[in-house]
């Protein structure tokens, strides 16, 4: 129940989001992030390199998440392909099994195992994605709303 007298306040940013010059695409698949990096890099010709694991906390533990991009164009952006989803092995002192947890990067985009972050200027979308992107597994391009992943901002380099 609210209270009489309960004032509330918004904060706006009169700056534009640093996501607002990038597009992003969930990826589903069962297969690596490497194995992703490989193909890109083949039918797309970009370069996609290893880069330093974004590192964040969730429910208090430390998770990182692999993080491929390519060299910066000559707008100073770079093409992302980013793993959203880790499980971990929980161990059990009292138990021979462990369980597992499931930690998201982007907890707006539970549905994506990664997400794929293009500068706008690239002209490219889920649809061309999914025909342009022949491979012989199973890999299905969704489009991500950006503005819902402007909280996991903090934790993510652009």
């Amino acid at each position: 129940m609210a209270k009489k007298n309960e004032i509330r306040h918004f904060l706006k940013s009169d700056t534009a989001s640093p996501l607002s010059g990038y597009i992003m695409t969930g990826i589903q698949t069962g297969q690596p992030v490497y194995k992703l990096a490989f193909d890109f890099n083949r039918l797309f010709h970009w370069n996609l390199q290893l880069q330093p694991d974004i590192e964040v906390i969730r429910n208090n533990q430390q998770i990182y998440f692999e993080n491929y991009a390519t060299p910066e164009n000559p707008a100073g952006n770079k093409i992302r392909l980013i793993n959203n989803k880790i499980r971990m092995a929980l161990p059990h002192p009292d138990s021979l099994f462990d369980t597992h947890e499931i930690f998201y990067l982007f907890t707006k985009a539970k549905f994506a195992d990664y997400i794929l972050m293009l500068p706008v200027e690239d002209n490219l979308n889920v649809d061309e994605f999914q025909r342009i992107f022949n491979v012989a597994y199973p890999v299905k391009f969704v489009n991500v709303n950006i503005e819902d992943c402007i909280l996991d901002l903090p934790v993510f380099p652009l």
